[in-house]
Formats: structure tokens, C-alpha cells, sequence
């Protein structure tokens, strides 16, 4: 008797998938399905990926993809490391075409760039070139001095700084973290006010854990804080975790965490904090859909509060 058997849409393409990669004994690596070959690759040295994604086509797809990421990132093989974006890198990114120059007789105009004139006239806008570049110069580095500090942005007020690290997975840029320093000096009652003056967030935090002078008030910290510590020094709050979603694989927190640790302990930061602080943030882990989705509920929320108030009018 003969039996009808019907094979499922999904099982017939798992074995054209494993029919197209019959076993070749010149490169057995190559012959392996490519769940099998990405698991055996995800265990190799970030130090060596460079090496691997020369040597072959095939090891270049499986590098570049977001499995390959999310596999690292799940399985605990991925590296992670910080590094404090600089001042001088800070400032090129807010003012990406320069200092402005406040007061300038804008007699001369950068984008000029004819030839013409007598060699009097080449000569005079030559050094009218020299004198708006050494005055740009001297507007960074009055710019730097003021505003920015060897960790950060730095505020003229309160003396709070915030610092801006980068994250790199395996050696390629996945995201980034940002802190705020905020000085504890051991007289005064300014740290509320501080804390105030940068966010609600952190001022929620800074009265919730510390008191007016950012001494731990929270029974908890106390107890563990044996050698009175963190009555001192550097108030470190985590105001935002990016990282990049390939490296967010569901239900798999390995890569943030790793970043928050890798951000805090940054050379830099040596001897800088004693007292360190983070809110939950759902956001780390949602998707761009998400977060579009939760964007546009909060735009039909605030309308409905809008058009409620006008009809209360």
C-alpha cells in the first residue's frame, strides 16, 4: 500500500538550504549550514575579524550580518569597550563649521575664492585671511576654556559636566553613553540646586538619594557604604544608553550592561565618582518601530489634553 507523504513549505526549504551546501573536503568550514558556521565564528577573538572577513566571501556575510551581532551578543563572546569622546571632538561636533565670530567687521569672506586683483589686492586679502583664522582660533580656545572640560561639556554655574563615551562592539562603533558629573564639595548646599538645574530627571534622583548637600540620605546606601565613601567626591549619573539593536537580541540585556560598566570605569573617570546612579530606560530595548509607535500614541495623547482644555475654555 502506498502512502502519501506531504512535506511542510518550511521543512522543503531547510533542505534546499542544506542541499546547497554539500560538504567539500578542500573547505569543510564552508560546507557547514550557515547557523552552524556563524556559531563556530562567533567564539573567534575580535582582534582577529579583521583577518577573518579578508579571507573569504562567505566570512564576510556572516561577520556583517545581525545575526552574527545578536549570536555574539547572546552567547557572551562579544567585546565591548569606552572611550570618552575628548573636548576638542565635542566642539567639532556642536559647531561643525566653526567658531562663530561675535563682533567681526566680516571684511573678510571665506567663501571667496577668486584669483583677481593686483598683487596689493592678493596680498591684503591674504592677511585678512590670516587675521579672521588666528581670530576663530583664539574663539575656540576661549570656547573650550568656558564651556567644556577634560570630560565633557562643563556648566559655568554649577561646575556639573557631561560626558559624552562611545561604545564599540568588537571594534565597531554600536552606540554610546551619557553621564553627568556633579561635584560634591564637602561645604555647601548647592547640590540640589545643581541637580535641578540640568534635568528633572536627575533632580528627581539627587532629592530622592541624597540630601541638600549630596550626602547619602537612603538608609540602604548607608549601611553598605562602610568607610563613608560615598559621602564624598563625584555624584555620576547615567542619563542615556544607545546601543544599536542588532547587539539588543530579545530578553538579552549582555551588551548594555556591559556598556554601562565599561562607560563608568573609562581612565578618565579614575577617582572622579564615588556615588553612581541610573533610571531604568524601556526605551534601550525597543525597536524603531516601537519607539515611532510610542511617539505617535504621546502626539494623539497631548492633542486629546489640547482640544480638552480649548472645550474647558
Amino acid at each position: 500500500m502506498d502512502h502519501a507523504c506531504c512535506i511542510p513549505k518550511e521543512a522543503a526549504g531547510n533542505a534546499e538550504q542544506h542541499e546547497e551546501h554539500m560538504y567539500d573536503i578542500t573547505n569543510p568550514l564552508i560546507s557547514l549550514p550557515p547557523d552552524a558556521l556563524r556559531s563556530i565564528l562567533c567564539r573567534v577573538p575580535a582582534c582577529d575579524h579583521t583577518s577573518l572577513w579578508n579571507s573569504c566571501k562567505a566570512f564576510r556575510g556572516i561577520l556583517d550580518s545581525d545575526a552574527y551581532a545578536s549570536e555574539r551578543a547572546s552567547t557572551g563572546w562579544a567585546e565591548v569597550t569606552a572611550r570618552l569622546v575628548p573636548k576638542e571632538e565635542l566642539y567639532d561636533r556642536d559647531y561643525p563649521d566653526g567658531p562663530e565670530l561675535y563682533g567681526d567687521d566680516n571684511s573678510y569672506d571665506p567663501g571667496d575664492e577668486s584669483d583677481g586683483g593686483t598683487e596689493e589686492e592678493k596680498a591684503e586679502k591674504e592677511a585678512k585671511k590670516k587675521r579672521w583664522e588666528d581670530k576663530r582660533e583664539a574663539q575656540r580656545e576661549e570656547d573650550l576654556k568656558t564651556y567644556y572640560s577634560d570630560l565633557g561639556h562643563r556648566d559655568e554655574s554649577y561646575g556639573y559636566e557631561d560626558i559624552t563615551i562611545e561604545i564599540k562592539v568588537d571594534g565597531v562603533l554600536a552606540g554610546g553613553v551619557t553621564l553627568v558629573l556633579i561635584p560634591r564639595p564637602r561645604y555647601g548646599h548647592l547640590f540640589h540646586e545643581a541637580t535641578d538645574a540640568h534635568s528633572q530627571e536627575l533632580q528627581e534622583v539627587g532629592w530622592t538619594l541624597c540630601n541638600s548637600k549630596g550626602r547619602p540620605k537612603l538608609r540602604s546606601i548607608k549601611e553598605a557604604d562602610v568607610n563613608g565613601n560615598a559621602r564624598t567626591g563625584g555624584f555620576l549619573h547615567v542619563n542615556s544608553v544607545r546601543i544599536r539593536q542588532a547587539y539588543r537580541p530579545v530578553d538579552n540585556t549582555n551588551i548594555v550592561a556591559c556598556a554601562v560598566r565599561a562607560a563608568l570605569t573609562v581612565p578618565e573617570l579614575n577617582e572622579k565618582w564615588s556615588l553612581a546612579s541610573a533610571m531604568s530606560d524601556a526605551s534601550v530595548y525597543m525597536t524603531k518601530e516601537e519607539k515611532g509607535r510610542r511617539a505617535e500614541i504621546q502626539r494623539v495623547l497631548w492633542r486629546n489634553d489640547t482640544d480638552a482644555d480649548a472645550d474647558a475654555d
